[in-house]
């Protein structure tokens, strides 16, 4: 998959936004655990979210969702039939 330049410069520029606002904006005095002392960790951690999330994802529609055979009569399926119109 090729990537666009812009694409891509857009993607870095938000990262950055939000450790920025991360920063900025979350309060840094309640530690909940060890880990989040450190500095733009749940920016990376919602990274990592988004990532897994869709990772999952997929692996769940080719799994499951995707169509292999076809339910009537048990033969690999290729491509959908084209739609005619009855009229």
């Amino acid at each position: 998959m090729i990537f666009s330049r812009l694409l891509l410069f857009t993607a870095t520029l938000v990262l950055v936004l939000s450790g920025v606002v991360e920063l900025l904006f979350v309060e840094h005095r309640h530690r909940l655990f060890l880990a989040s002392n450190l500095t733009l960790y749940w920016c990376a951690f919602g990274f990592m979210a988004c990532i897994g999330i869709v990772l999952v994802s997929k692996w769940f529609g080719h799994t499951f969702v995707m169509r292999h055979n076809d339910p009537y009569t048990g033969e690999p399926v290729l491509d959908e039939p084209s739609k005619s119109s009855h009229g």
